[in-house]
């Protein structure tokens, strides 16, 4: 049984030991804490019916390249922050983080012992002395950074305890589904779901067309892409969804055709600038260029063109500085001809004073027109 979402605020709740430079969101609502308005519920997946295991969202494979690059070999992650309920606050539940890589099928996560990438834990849910449910947007950071895996061969979430009494008590995390209107996400009709959940003793997971609202805070500046259809419902960021949307708009021009805008994230940067290149592929052989942080992960031999740049926000009062930039707007009459194809992004940072010493290249991101 599905849950209905907490009416009203989100507690923030935070265990923050260490600053990282920005989060990768899939997710339709922005990337700092706010009014959850495009949750459709809160949920535990295949563990509604009380049992323990995981919940984990999805990296979409092979369409992300070096999220949280540091140079040619690593790639680190450094928080988590998601926004999880508890229908009855009073009765704590312990829980654990986990990173796994993806079956060696392809499809799904590797549940096997070796498809372990990193686990932290036991956490507590807060505590409360409310009657009635308590949703929390809870930032988690690590004292050391972790490695993940520079391409986008993994998922990332929530291992749970039994809640046999759910949904009267129990741990729940936040889900946009595809389906739900401006209570979801917002990507095509075909777009691949991004939502796994299993109990443990299964040896395969189970697939949701939704999106967790979890994030990733990795130590090198990000670059995201979200889909504007102006047909949208809309929540808290209008007709724009960053989610699966922006991985699997729909430009098809048969009833919608989808605006693109980037979101580019850097904490360390603000005030700054970015530069967003685009071409048809990524790197086969992702390089560091000199003076430049991180890796070229699109490739340079595929058309690299400059297509847009933007100022980063430096809001002292806000979680996260980021620009947002019009890629293409809504009904561009060249979008419907190019459904099919892949285009490749990834931008590179500079702080406010243009000191060539800042650049940092994002990570990349692949969408599927």
């Amino acid at each position: 049984m599905r849950t209905p979402i907490l009416i009203g605020a989100i507690l923030m709740t935070s265990l923050s030991l260490q600053a990282q430079r920005s989060f990768f969101h899939v997710y339709p609502d922005p990337i700092d804490p706010a009014l959850d308005q495009s949750s459709s519920f809160t949920d535990r997946g295949v563990l509604n019916a009380g049992g323990a295991g995981e919940i984990l969202a999805e990296m979409p494979g092979d369409m992300v390249s070096r999220l949280g690059s540091i140079n040619q070999d690593q790639c680190m992650f450094s928080a988590m922050e998601f926004v999880q309920q508890d229908e009855m606050p009073a009765t704590q539940h312990q829980y654990n983080l986990i990173y796994r890589f993806r079956h060696p099928s392809g499809d799904g996560p590797d549940l096997r012992d070796e498809g372990l990438i990193a686990f932290a834990g036991p956490l507590t849910t807060p505590f409360s002395t409310s009657q009635s449910s308590q949703a929390w947007n809870t930032r988690i950071t690590f004292t050391t950074p972790g490695p993940l895996p520079c391409e986008s061969n993994f998922f990332y979430g929530l291992e749970m305890e039994p809640a046999p009494n759910f949904p009267s008590d129990g741990q729940s995390v936040h889900m946009a589904h595809y389906e739900l209107g401006n209570l979801g996400d917002w990507p095509r009709i075909d777009a691949p779901g991004l939502a796994w959940s299993f109990e443990f003793g299964d040896t395969v997971a189970t697939e949701d067309p939704a999106v967790w609202d979890i994030a990733l805070g990795v130590e090198a500046p990000t670059l995201q892409v979200g889909n504007d259809d102006p047909a949208n419902p809309g929540g808290v960021n209008g007709t724009l969804s960053f989610g699966a949307g922006g991985f699997f708009p729909d430009v098809s021009g048969a009833g919608r055709n989808d605006g693109l805008v980037a979101r580019i994230a850097d904490n360390d940067n603000a005030g700054g600038f970015v530069f967003i290149f685009m071409n048809s592929g990524l790197n086969p052989s992702p390089m560091m260029l000199p003076g430049l942080g991180g890796v070229l992960a699109i490739d340079p031999g595929a058309g690299l063109r400059l297509l847009r740049s933007g100022d980063i926000s430096d809001n002292p009062t806000a979680a996260n500085d980021f620009a947002h930039v019009v890629l293409v707007p809504p009904g561009t009459p060249t979008l419907p001809a190019m459904v099919g194809q892949f285009v490749s992004l990834q931008a590179i940072t500079m702080d406010a004073g243009l000191n060539l010493a800042s650049l940092h290249f994002t990570n990349a991101m692949v969408i599927s027109l």
